[in-house]
């Protein structure tokens, strides 16, 4: 069977459903930001309804017998296996680099606390995302610290700022917890001049509060805590895949409909369909 302009069209069409749907899941995120296992899932899903809306408006519009089945089921196959493969490949690629030094980042935790010793495990069992953690950084004494190993602090918090400020660490994260508000402000407010990436680690009470969006009210800062879901760009695309899918099952069971509405009529002919 011939690759003709029919299969062009339909090429056409699951690419620009695939790049609307990818986009909005983030399906190409940076691999830094997200765990493999989801990416490739989100992978997956997008393609599969990418070709079942495909395949939904052809049969609706009476082309789906223009395309062979086995072609078509062959081509989903075929592109999930070949963009996982991609990228596992390209993971394994970051991995042997990234175990040899290049393309690496120095990461350094301020807080030797439960949250900050999970994100250390983490770093340590994706060595593909290339970070490289120097330590923990604290300030407490050693007999102040309680289920945890004091010898993993490298030194005090001002250190760390230091490091940070100098260049010798691209990343900082921040896994003190919420009560310790002043100090974290300091702590942000010593590298607001610098190029290092500053980032929070929530503990259980911040982490409640990781959904909401930050706002405003005149000069207040506030940040939501119960709030619908579908902001920004998300209400953009499921009012869109709303009105899309919707239209596609208005039409698909227009047939019932009809035949219901005639079935109504002919039983009752002196009662309205409507």
């Amino acid at each position: 069977m011939s690759f003709d302009k029919d299969y062009l069209l339909v090429l056409s069409g699951v690419l620009l459903l695939f790049s609307y749907l990818g986009e909005s899941v983030g399906v190409y995120r940076s691999w830094r930001l997200g765990k493999f296992s989801l990416m490739c899932r989100l992978l997956v899903i997008v393609i599969a309804l990418c070709f079942l809306i495909m395949l939904t408006v052809l049969f609706i519009f009476k082309y789906a017998e223009l395309y062979s089945r086995v072609v078509m089921v062959g081509w989903f196959i075929t592109s999930v296996i070949f963009l996982i493969s991609w990228r596992l490949m390209v993971r394994e690629i970051k991995r042997v680099r990234r175990s040899k030094g290049l393309n690496t980042e120095k990461v350094a935790i301020i807080g030797l606390t439960q949250t900050g010793m999970n994100l250390h495990d983490e770093i340590w069992k994706h060595d593909e995302l290339g970070f490289d953690c120097i330590g923990f950084f604290d300030d407490r004494e050693p007999n102040r610290i309680v289920d945890l190993e004091p010898k993993l602090i490298e030194g005090n918090i001002n250190q760390a700022i230091e490091l940070a400020r100098s260049g010798d660490v691209q990343k900082l994260y921040i896994c003190l917890p919420l009560l310790a508000e002043q100090r974290i402000a300091d702590i942000i407010q010593q590298l607001g001049d610098s190029t290092v990436d500053v980032l929070i680690t929530p503990d259980f009470l911040l982490k409640n509060l990781m959904n909401g969006r930050i706002g405003s009210v005149g000069e207040v800062d506030t940040i939501s805590v119960f709030e619908s879901p579908v902001n920004g760009m998300k209400r953009f695309y499921k009012r869109s895949f709303d009105i899309v899918f919707s239209l596609c099952a208005i039409i698909a069971i227009s047939p019932v409909l009809l035949a219901v509405s005639i079935a109504v009529y002919m039983s009752s002919p002196e009662h309205s369909v409507i």
